[in-house]
């Protein structure tokens, strides 16, 4: 998405875009799925129990958590898919915001 923003903006924009304005539109494209994409990756976590001492999962009754087969794959699923997007992300924004400083003093590119 960021390298369709710079395409955009080089080819058919008024002049350059400084790139403050490409980090924003990822970042804001980025937060844009980062919210459903969590959801989807903590919903084999999220189980509910019934009166039979069963739980099973929020979202699909038919699906018995932590007694093996189909939860224990969806789990590791869900649990890889949140270290990949998610956690790097808040990792990213984490840096972005430690150096903020430096990347404001420079000539709008990022001096790390």
């Amino acid at each position: 998405a960021v390298i369709a923003a710079v395409y955009v903006g080089r080819h058919w924009g008024k002049g350059s875009l400084a790139w403050t304005t490409y980090c924003s539109t990822g970042s804001q494209l980025m937060l844009l799925v980062f919210v459903p994409y969590t959801l989807a990756c903590l919903e084999p976590l999220q189980c509910t129990s019934h009166p039979n001492g069963r739980s099973t999962m929020l979202m699909d009754f038919s699906v018995v958590c932590f007694n093996g087969g189909s939860h224990t794959v969806m789990w590791v699923v869900g649990l890889l898919a949140l270290l990949a997007v998610p956690c790097t992300f808040l990792a990213g924004v984490t840096i972005v915001a430690v150096k903020h400083g430096d990347f404001c003093e420079g000539t709008g590119r990022p001096s790390w």
